[in-house]
């Protein structure tokens, strides 16, 4: 039996153009309703239509900027948390980001700064970025210049940080994410 909303939804499908029901499809072989095909598909909207491959596109980048907001984040908390005077974390909308604090520590806590973001994504939010962190080269550029007992040292007061300080990483992340920087 066919329910009201759905008789609506066929409606509304039925008046669409040619081009507009082909998007609306494309949605619905994605296992979408035909509510929430024609709603996926922008087809009532005044913008331009939204293909899956469009809807894909745009879920890939808001991950992108979430996770360079997050990496960014990750150092400004580790900064401040070693004692480094941290004063801004920012990010670009091409996914690049910049993190700026003094360079005066040791080099245990410059290395357990840099290191924070691989760390922060691999380890403790692999849930929200199954295919690891990404834009490391910088970072790794920075860090060869330390011995392995500088890394390993760095690496437990790292691991040591962020597992404190995960709700202080999510909300400064939030605001880079929203705002484009944060200065704490």
């Amino acid at each position: 039996m066919i329910t009201p909303p759905e008789r609506a939804a066929r409606r509304v499908f039925a008046s669409l153009t040619l081009r507009q029901q082909d998007v609306v499809r494309q949605f619905l072989t994605q296992g979408l309703n035909m509510h929430d095909a024609i709603l996926a598909s922008n087809a009532l909207g005044t913008g331009e239509l939204r293909t899956p491959r469009d809807a894909l596109r745009e879920e890939r980048c808001a991950r992108d900027k979430r996770q360079a907001a997050e990496h960014e984040a990750a150092h400004l908390c580790v900064a401040t948390a070693v004692g480094l005077d941290a004063k801004y974390a920012t990010i670009c909308p091409d996914g690049s980001g910049e993190c700026g604090f003094s360079k005066g520590g040791t080099p245990i806590q410059l290395a357990a700064t840099i290191m924070a973001p691989e760390i922060w994504i691999n380890k403790f939010r692999r849930d929200a970025f199954p295919n690891g962190a990404k834009g490391l080269k910088g970072d790794h550029r920075a860090l060869a210049i330390y011995d392995v007992f500088v890394m390993r040292k760095a690496m437990d007061l790292c691991i040591d940080v962020l597992r404190d300080r995960r709700a202080v990483i999510l909300a400064a992340a939030d605001r880079i994410e929203k705002f484009g920087f944060y200065v704490p």
